[in-house]
């Protein structure tokens, strides 16, 4: 999902990277994949939690979710409301999925 701000208003609109454009990409890079490969790869990638960021105007990636439970809160204590500003906190279930995660939010 791409957003962009047109004349004040967020315009979302989907997008899809297909497989063969990730093989493609990752042949350029000198990495031998599969469609497998990448299946396996990203299964686990979406879930709730993880899909708030597409509707945020800032994402916070953390690794767990005891960040996830506690950015909020010291955020609260600091007086800035993540709600109000729009800013989700999602977790990636440990450090090795966050550039998954971080490549899909761009």
């Amino acid at each position: 999902m791409r957003r962009v701000l047109k004349e004040k208003e967020h315009i979302s609109t989907p997008s899809q990277l297909t497989i063969n454009d990730m093989l493609n990409d990752l042949s350029a890079r000198g990495i031998t994949g599969t469609e497998l490969g990448i299946r396996e790869l990203y299964f686990n990638v979406f879930n709730p939690i993880i899909n708030e960021g597409f509707f945020a105007d800032k994402v916070v990636i953390v690794e767990g979710p005891s960040e996830l439970y506690s950015i909020p809160i010291y955020s609260k204590c600091l007086g800035y409301d993540l709600d109000q500003n729009n800013v989700a906190v999602v977790h990636s279930d440990g450090k090795g999925p966050i550039n998954r995660i971080l490549k899909k939010n761009i």
